[in-house]
């Protein structure tokens, strides 16, 4: 099935959808449900991907390069070695999928991540920036986020037991 990178209507549901290999450069997927759905090898560079439900999508080999990734939901994404990708998108993908032992986080930018339902408790997160940040369900216990920055982020539920809250915003 060939799809050109305008005929995709943003919020649309491609779950499952078989995208491999599918030239989708700067196209507007703004909400797309891509959970589940073959991407690998796919052209996204400059897609606006911004709050899709990428859980399960299979990425390997997919051009990310200059794609909006805000509040996109990357649990069980997968990734490879040829997933083109910016630094900070790598990161938030591998704190969601992955445990990030006493990873050092202090100064690092997470704003507008999906970090929902993360496990980064102990962690020193001094200084994050998670302006806008998805953080439901999140775990920060006993973490140190001393001046982190948390304007506008969704706390929802999150479990801030013993977290260091000390000059926060």
């Amino acid at each position: 099935m060939q799809i050109g990178p305008y005929d995709i209507k943003p919020g649309a549901n491609l779950s499952g959808a078989d995208l491999g290999n599918t030239p989708l450069a700067r196209a507007n997927l703004n909400g797309a449900n891509l959970s589940g759905a073959n991407l690998s090898g796919a052209n996204l560079k400059g897609a606006n991907l911004q709050a899709c439900d990428l859980k399960k999508a299979n990425l390997k080999g997919a051009n990310l390069q200059e794609a909006n990734l805000a509040k996109a939901e990357m649990k069980g994404t997968l990734f490879d070695y040829q997933t083109v990708i910016s630094d900070r998108w790598r990161l938030i993908w591998e704190l969601v999928n992955f445990n990030p032992g006493d990873r050092e986080l202090s100064g690092v930018n997470l704003s507008q991540s999906n970090l929902n339902q993360t496990d980064l408790n102990g962690l020193n997160l001094s200084k994050v920036d998670f302006t806008g940040a998805v953080l439901q369900r999140i775990n920060l216990s006993g973490a140190n986020l001393y001046r982190a920055c948390l304007n506008h982020a969704n706390l929802t539920a999150a479990n801030l037991s013993e977290t260091n809250l000390n000059r926060s915003e």
